[in-house]
């Protein structure tokens, strides 16, 4: 089952970003179900728009404490926030050191999840 739409498990940076999905309650409520069930999930997190660090890093936190519950995840993907265009209000890129620090502070933090999947575009 995939993960998708975690963006960053912040109610406030979802209403900052007009994320028109569940709230973080309800988005972690989902894959708690699928692992009580008996399925594995992957997990995301998109980074690099209007997230400070403290929010990724609650963002992991949520994660590795779901992990702990349900021992259900199969992988956690960091994927770095691509602008659409030069007309997108997100015009910053991260840079190649912010994605590589970024893959292993969830490395560090996310060891209970036996892999991170790490794009590089």
């Amino acid at each position: 089952m995939t993960g998708g739409g975690a963006e960053i498990l912040s109610d406030e940076y979802r209403k900052k970003m007009r994320v028109d999905k569940a709230n973080v309650d309800r988005y972690l409520e989902v894959p708690r179900t699928a692992h009580n069930l008996g399925m594995r999930t992957h997990t995301t997190m998109l980074y690099g728009s209007i997230e400070s660090y403290e929010d990724r890093v609650n963002h992991m936190v949520q994660i590795r404490e779901l992990q702990d519950e349900t021992n259900g995840f199969m992988v956690f993907i960091p994927l770095s926030m691509q602008p659409k265009s030069k007309n997108s209000s997100i015009m910053r890129r991260n840079s190649a050191y912010e994605d590589l620090k970024t893959i292993a502070i969830s490395r560090l933090m996310l060891d209970n999840i036996d892999h991170i999947k790490a794009y590089f575009i």
